[in-house]
């Protein structure tokens, strides 16, 4: 269509028509420029055919120019039932998307071990981009995502409530503690780790840090140091369902001495 967009001097230069233009003029370079845009619409229209998901993009932007073609040209004879029907490929998409939905539920096995968490919680991504059209979705299907949805919650704090977290060693600096510790288990759904920092070895620990990225497994304690004390922590790691957290048991205990 971008190609088929020429200014109207072009194509004044093209029938070599003089400066002094016309109404006339300008009435027939319009309805021209709407039959030959009309024209390609209606070819990329009919080279979609039966729509499928892959046809989002291409449908997307169809329907961009047709609204933009029925706005520039509706003074000069824009085909009506052509835009329709090139706006009726939005409701043949959705519908695709609904059938997809549709299968990409149908397809979780609830009884699966591992259970397949991200797929459940793709399939509900799946359904609330639908937004409108939701409601087209089959209700024993939306049921099903909803247990699965419990399933996957359960799971989720099932896994981190069950992790062991165990400390691997600690290092020490001038003004600086670092503590590292592993996991064992599946700590897949961790949203992060808990410090907690006492002089003593079995009470007074307070809560100290709270990590950002639960891949990174190390805590550097650089502000709060008095040198020559011994200073001691606990990591413990959490998840947060439905704005409640949950815990995995403390770790053992890294300690060192500040200097």
């Amino acid at each position: 269509v971008a190609e088929r967009k020429a200014n109207f001097d072009d194509y004044k230069a093209i029938l070599d028509v003089e400066n002094k233009y016309t109404t006339y003029d300008v009435e027939r370079y319009m309805e021209t420029m709407e039959a030959l845009i009309a024209a390609d619409l209606k070819d990329a229209y009919n080279s979609i055919g039966a729509v499928t998901l892959e046809d989002e993009v291409a449908i997307n932007a169809l329907i961009d120019m047709a609204e933009a073609y029925a706005e520039n040209y509706a003074d000069y004879g824009a085909d009506t039932v052509l835009v329709a029907d090139i706006n009726a490929l939005y409701g043949d998409l959705m519908d695709e998307k609904v059938k997809a939905v549709n299968n990409a539920i149908g397809v979780i096995d609830a009884s699966a071990d591992p259970l397949d968490v991200n797929a459940i919680q793709a399939a509900r991504e799946a359904y609330d981009a639908l937004g409108e059209y939701a409601v087209d979705v089959s209700p024993t299907r939306y049921h099903k995502l909803m247990s699965l949805e419990n399933l996957a919650d359960e799971y989720i704090i099932n896994s981190v409530e069950s992790l062991k977290v165990v400390k691997n060693h600690s290092t020490a600096g001038k003004g600086w503690l670092k503590i590292m510790w592993s996991t064992k288990g599946d700590d897949s759904y961790v949203q992060g780790y808990e410090i907690y920092k006492s002089t003593k070895k079995n009470s007074g620990y307070k809560y100290a840090f709270t990590t950002k990225n639960p891949e990174n497994k190390w805590y550097k304690n650089t502000a709060g140091l008095k040198k020559g004390t011994m200073y001691y922590y606990k990591v413990r790691a959490f998840v947060e369902v439905d704005g409640q957290k949950y815990y995995s048991d403390w770790s053992n205990k890294a300690y060192r001495k500040a200097k």
